[in-house]
């Protein structure tokens, strides 16, 4: 059984004084010296974190006595920081993490436990968590070992609940500590690491009126109070890796996979942010890049409310006017091809001369299907697109084949070739923007619009187009 999250047994803190304050500017720089029994000589590299992101931030050689020491001019910023060696030591690799903080630093241990024989001065925020984690520790070998024996003991049987209540006092013991320190040093910055750990209490279930249980209460009550305990504004913990992972387990778990939903998650942790531009500026590029890379379908929802809601009006400070050029663009090319939209109407001529508009097809399903004739992944493409255009009909489904690069001759090799039956129009005259409107950066590019004409998908394969008429069909009948 595991007393505490995982990332917190993670996190060892380092730190105590062993020069004197005239041997280091008052206001920068920081000497950090370590002494590790059994390191070998070695080059040794100090990490810093940006997210989830490690940096070089420093090096440093070990002598014979397994002893090396961070020197600089630059100024420690509090968060957490990593000492690091490639070289393994009984099988485990040497990354201890601790807090910067103080300018002058000392620890002392050995390769054969890094944690345990860890030994602390002169930083009493570095003790306190240190010793908060050592005795945790030693709660989690005790539970351990009682749950062991709770295996071999028939379930609901005096001993099965004595020994779950002493497996509960464990846990119990490891709750109050951490309360302690939290309660009894508010201001430190262990406290605020140690508060991102609690989880919201969630309240006794209300019941509905028709006498049962609000089956989603705990859920939605444990998903407002998420963020109860982590301010998304303070940059230290934006100097760890705990408000990343904070942040994208409610992305990646606390959300569902609903472009409505996660705008709304993604609203709160960007309003959430946005009190430190540093802090603010990691999650906005984060979350623009996350979205506009995913292959999930609607994601593009997502993509167009970050740019359009926090890439304007010079929020995006650190983007120059060149980057700001291109994400206006990239809203443009969005703004009206959102799934659950209204589809732009279009009203395209066939090589005859007459003119076919989206909004007058009859069928329960239009798929809009932009090519190019001398696109290869197109004729690839079209025949599996007839198949399926022919396995419902036209009273299900309706194709509105626009060809891009009007090379007529071509086209119509196209169309004749493969015997495409459906609707066959063109742009001659440029003066659609069916590319804008319908964000067509390359061929072939689908969209499946429903009976009234709004986006059900946007940019998926032929496959994708089946299911999901035939999820539609079934839902209907």
């Amino acid at each position: 059984m595991r007393l505490i999250p995982k990332q917190l047994l993670l996190i060892l803190l380092l730190s105590c004084s062993m020069l004197s304050a005239s041997e280091i500017d008052k206001d920068k720089g920081y000497e950090l010296k370590f002494e590790i029994d059994g390191l070998r000589p070695d080059t040794i590299y100090m990490l810093s974190y940006k997210g989830n992101v490690m940096n070089h931030f420093d090096t440093a050689f070990v002598d014979n006595k397994g002893a090396f020491v961070f020197k600089n001019d630059k100024k420690l910023l509090v968060g957490m920081y990593g000492v690091y060696s490639k070289t393994p030591y009984n099988g485990t690799q040497l990354f201890i993490k601790f807090i910067g903080k103080e300018k002058t630093m000392s620890m002392k241990t050995d390769t054969l436990d890094f944690i345990n024989n860890l030994k602390i001065e002169g930083s009493k925020e570095n003790s306190l968590f240190f010793g908060m984690i050592q005795y945790s520790a030693q709660l989690g070998e005790k539970a351990t070992e009682l749950s062991n024996k709770l295996k071999d003991e028939k379930k609901d049987s005096d001993k099965y609940n004595k020994i779950k209540k002493e497996i509960s006092a464990f846990r119990d013991k490891y709750y109050s500590y951490r309360d302690s320190v939290i309660n009894n040093y508010p201001k430190l910055f262990v406290a605020t690491i140690l508060r991102t750990s609690i989880d919201p209490v969630i309240p006794e279930i209300p019941i509905l009126p028709n006498g049962r249980e609000d089956s989603t209460f705990s859920f939605r009550y444990y998903k407002k109070h998420y963020f109860d305990n982590i301010d998304l504004s303070d940059r230290r913990l934006f100097r760890s890796q705990i408000m990343h992972n904070k942040v994208f387990n409610y992305l990646d778990k606390m959300t569902p996979m609903i472009p409505d939903s996660i705008i709304k998650s993604v609203d709160v942790i960007l309003k959430g942010t946005k009190e430190d531009s540093v802090t603010f500026r990691y999650f906005a590029a984060k979350l623009l890049y996350r979205y506009d890379t995913s292959k999930v379908v609607g994601m593009s929802n997502v993509l167009f409310h970050i740019a359009n809601e926090y890439y304007k009006d010079d929020k995006a400070y650190w983007m120059d006017s060149t980057q700001m050029a291109d994400v206006k663009r990239r809203v443009e090319m969005l703004r009206y091809n959102q799934i659950g939209k209204q589809a732009i109407d279009l009203s395209l001529p066939d090589w005859e001369g007459k003119k076919h508009r989206i909004s007058d097809i009859k069928s329960d399903f239009t798929i809009l299907f932009f090519y190019s004739a001398s696109c290869g992944h197109c004729k690839k493409e079209a025949p599996k697109l007839l198949d399926l255009y022919h396995k419902y009909g036209k009273d299900v489904v309706s194709v509105y084949a626009v060809e891009g690069t009007n090379d007529r001759k071509k086209w119509e090799e196209f169309v004749k070739d493969l015997e495409l039956d459906w609707i066959n129009v063109a742009d001659p005259d440029e003066k659609s923007h069916f590319r804008q409107y319908y964000d067509v950066r390359s061929f072939p590019t689908v969209y499946l619009l429903d009976k009234r004409k709004k986006i059900l998908l946007k940019r998926v394969s032929v496959e994708s187009l089946d299911k999901t008429i035939e999820r539609d069909k079934a839902g209907d009948n």
